[in-house]
């Protein structure tokens, strides 16, 4: 990445007509196929201790996608889902009688101790203020309510199958990162697997789950990366990342 080319690109999204442009173009979510949603509804599901049956569950940036809400009202539950901005069709909010709400902002406006579950899908890693959402978060579950998140920890603008390139964005200081994608569908927050645990433990999750995709067979190739070398090996080789995290009991 070149960087004053990806923070010209980022200012001009702060042009109305170049962000309406790419808000036409982007594609986020789940779309229209019910196996995907099937399959990510049971990998969810592998976190949650009970049948979705009556619990009350809430999907974080669902993007344009209903799949996996559809397939989670399939199951009995009670859905809601919260984005930025409104993308999901509303004939399928109306469809699937979802409680869905937006903030530009990222703040839950649902009462404390609200949900069962909450859960996101390749979400966090986008997420610009990730303590202030899982402080959030903790406050709209229920005593023994979980948290499961998909975290894609890998670049989200190119060579992800390059273990020199996957990682790319932790070439730059966090100002210099921040002017080239702030304002871009490529801005991820960088964190990773040990943050992502430290991050849950101060929102007061306790860690019940966790499951990574972690090239650890190709770790002298990781070590030969420079931004890298602060890493722990875990950290330095993991892709994506299952967290699941519960609320203390009543």
């Amino acid at each position: 990445m070149f960087p004053p080319a990806e923070m010209a690109k980022n200012a001009a999204l702060l042009l109305p007509p170049v962000r309406a442009a790419a808000d036409r173009r982007a594609v986020t979510g789940i779309l229209g196929d019910p196996e995907q949603g099937e399959r990510i509804l049971g990998e969810m599901c592998r976190f949650v201790d009970r049948p979705l049956d009556g619990l009350s569950v809430l999907e974080l940036g669902p993007g344009h996608g209903s799949m996996l809400a559809a397939a989670a009202v399939a199951s009995g539950a009670r859905y809601a889902a919260f984005d930025i901005r409104a993308t999901l069709p509303s004939a399928e909010v109306e469809r699937l009688d979802i409680d869905y709400r937006t903030d530009p902002a990222g703040a839950l406006s649902w009462p404390d101790d609200t949900f069962d579950v909450v859960w996101s899908y390749s979400v966090l890693e986008h997420v610009t203020h990730p303590d202030a959402l899982l402080a959030d978060v903790h406050r709209v579950l229920r005593p023994s309510g979980r948290t499961v998140a998909l975290i894609d920890l890998t670049t989200h603008a190119h060579g992800r199958r390059d273990p020199r390139l996957m990682f790319e964005f932790l070439r730059f200081s966090e100002r210099t990162w921040r002017l080239m994608t702030s304002n871009r569908s490529i801005y991820v927050n960088r964190l990773r697997r040990s943050q992502w645990r430290e991050a849950y433990e101060r929102a007061g999750f306790g860690i019940v789950g966790e499951e990574a995709d972690a090239w650890t067979d190709r770790l002298d190739e990781f070590r030969q990366v420079p931004w890298l070398d602060d890493l722990s090996d875990e950290d330095a080789t993991t892709r994506h990342l299952w967290l699941a995290g519960e609320v203390a009991g009543g």
